[in-house]
């Protein structure tokens, strides 16, 4: 996954985080994809035991209750990490927070092809009308 647009990034502070920019921590981000359920939890049990890493939250979208529908469908597990070793420390960027995507195979296949679209435009709908309804709310 590429950084996160200006636009998309601005989009994200008005419309989720109420005008709040330190609430936007999925600027820099990547995916990683797994062939098997197995194989993304061998990952995630190998990044939540290194010492470097610190897991500063976790969303599970593949949880059985976890409803698709307000993602169009994508489901993965992303993690937000801040890196905490010599070189991070020495560069000011240990407190810095990454997304990082664990996705199964068919899913970063369709977010590869044209379905992808649809997700996009679901999304910055939902935004909109969260941002909307906050507006006429508070």
């Amino acid at each position: 996954a590429a950084m996160k647009g200006v636009d998309r990034a601005m989009n994200k502070v008005e419309g989720c985080y109420e005008g709040r920019p330190s609430h936007l921590i999925d600027l820099c981000r990547q995916r990683l994809v797994f062939a098997s359920v197995h194989d993304l939890l061998l990952c995630l049990q190998t990044i939540v035991c290194d010492q470097a890493v610190i897991v500063r939250g976790v969303k599970n979208g593949l949880r059985a209750e976890y409803h698709g529908e307000w993602s169009a469908g994508f489901r993965a597990v992303i993690l937000s990490l801040s890196i905490l070793t010599p070189q991070t420390s020495s560069l000011s960027v240990c407190l810095h927070v990454c997304e990082l995507q664990l996705l199964l195979l068919p899913v970063a296949q369709v977010l590869a092809n044209a379905d992808h679209a649809s997700y996009l435009i679901l999304r910055n709908a939902r935004a909109l009308n969260t941002s909307s309804l906050s507006h006429h709310i508070g």
